[in-house]
């Protein structure tokens, strides 16, 4: 479907929406190739960042999609709160492993690198859901490393390093393709 070049007809957001309800006008927006007007994007990054907080982790995956696949590029403060809310998604129970992998992505696509802990923090609950991830989430989650340069003698290292063993044994071929 090709990507529509002129300012949608989008409403502003409502002056207090739902933080589920930005979420799911983002990612419609996106999901439909939108080109949204200024003042739009102006009032949904207003709204995302003040509730930023109060989204689900399948929220924040959804508005961070929505911004890299739009290419917006937030203000710098609202990539650090949403980098924030991400952070404190986290824990066990939080992410799935595609939201997971979407989040990182998105802050890739939008050009933010969080520091060394952040990351360390983040790959320590990826290994815990790479089982469960695919082999497009795993790709996904390579692809937003090499893309943030992660890399170096860093313990983030090691454990991209190890993610991407556990990425490579997911991706292995459970059957011959082609017979001997």
């Amino acid at each position: 479907m090709p990507r529509v070049q002129t300012p949608c007809a989008c409403p502003t957001p409502p002056s207090c929406p739902a933080s589920q309800e930005l979420s799911s006008v983002g990612w419609a927006a996106a999901t439909l190739r939108l080109h949204p007007s200024e003042p739009w994007l102006d009032a949904f990054l207003t709204h995302t960042q003040r509730s930023v907080s109060r989204l689900t982790p399948q929220g924040l995956a959804n508005v961070g999609w929505a911004l890299a696949s739009l290419e917006v590029q937030p203000p710098s403060a609202w990539l650090l709160s949403y980098e924030q809310a991400v952070g404190q998604a986290l824990a066990p129970g939080g992410f799935s492993g595609q939201g997971l992998t979407t989040s990182l992505w998105a802050l890739a696509k939008l050009g933010r690198r969080p520091g060394e802990v952040w990351l360390a923090q983040f790959l320590a609950a990826a290994a815990a859901k790479l089982p469960s991830c695919n082999g497009h989430d795993c790709a996904t989650l390579l692809w937003a490393l090499a893309h943030m340069q992660v890399g170096g003698a860093s313990s983030g290292c090691r454990a991209a390093a190890e993610g991407g063993g556990l990425c490579a044994a997911q991706l292995r071929p459970t059957k011959q393709l082609m017979p001997a």
